[in-house]
């Protein structure tokens, strides 16, 4: 494995992956039987809007070698918490050492590779330390497009993103719960009803923000909702995730009878509270 073969996983990776600052070097594992060297790419991840750090590997093909780097990962991030070495394209500005060094590992382990041998041994050996793993191969590239990956779409006005909608984002990736949210998921150029009718039938759930500014939206708000109902009548399943923001029953009696009769999270519990219970629902459930 070369460090070229490394660069090329790295890019391919770091396009679907790009809002990321990548920290970290390469580790050489020795063979001792015929003293050659395998090389490893080893980056911390590093989602700095969320002060969120996690760990990748990456090898042309990944197996049980992996162990070796396993026993490092933590030590590894103490080392560059404190020396900061930075590899990446994105500038790093001298501001973000303390954040950075504030950063909670997730423990999520991402394994980036065209390969992956005894991919059930290895998940069940890093599993034991406690790491949730992603594995991002050739076969994962291959069936992204037709599998769901987000679960929660967060439907809203947006009036009220600056109130509660960014801060329960950013409690919800916490949670290590993937959200489309509009301002984070469209890109320049993109068509606004394609890119939004994709997340919401990707996503597994919908949150909906009701406001009063919702209830009053007759245009994307009341399209989204209407989107999210008959996507219930016809997976036949509750998709609708309600969350009442400054709205009384009586408010969304008047919206819709139906709406009323549903268990609602209340933004005065506060974002932390509302991210922790959807967590639970979504576990509770099993994610893809």
């Amino acid at each position: 494995m070369t460090t070229e073969q490394n660069k090329e996983l790295l890019s391919t990776w770091q396009t679907e992956h790009g809002k990321y600052l990548l920290i970290g070097n390469e580790v050489k594992v020795l063979n001792k039987q015929d003293g050659s060297e395998y090389v490893f790419g080893c980056q911390i991840v590093w989602n700095i809007d969320e002060n969120i750090i996690h760990y990748a590997i990456i090898s042309n093909v990944i197996d049980d070698r992996i162990y070796v780097i396993v026993d490092r990962i933590m030590s590894e991030i103490k080392t560059q918490k404190e020396s900061i070495e930075v590899s990446t394209a994105n500038a790093f500005v001298s501001r973000n050492q303390t954040q950075f060094k504030d950063a909670v590992f997730s423990g999520k382990l991402y394994l980036i590779c065209h390969s992956l041998v005894d991919s059930d041994g290895i998940i069940s050996h890093l599993s034991n330390f406690g790491y949730r793993i992603e594995i991002n191969d050739d076969i994962y590239y291959k069936e992204k497009a037709s599998v769901a990956n987000i679960d929660v779409f967060l439907s809203h006005d947006s009036r009220d993103k600056e109130t509660f909608v960014r801060d329960l984002n950013v409690a919800l990736s916490k949670k290590l719960i993937r959200t489309w949210l509009d301002e984070k998921s469209l890109m320049i150029g993109d068509r606004l009803t394609s890119k939004i009718n994709e997340g919401l039938i990707k996503s597994r759930y919908c949150i909906v923000v009701l406001s009063k500014h919702f209830l009053e939206n007759t245009g994307w708000c009341d399209r989204e909702y209407r989107s999210i109902v008959s996507r219930e009548i016809n997976e036949k399943r509750d998709v609708l995730l309600p969350i009442w923001h400054g709205v009384t029953k009586a408010d969304i009696i008047q919206y819709n009878l139906e709406l009323a009769d549903r268990v609602a999270l209340n933004t005065n519990m506060g974002a932390a509270s509302i991210a922790g219970m959807i967590k639970r629902k979504i576990d509770s459930l099993g994610r893809s």
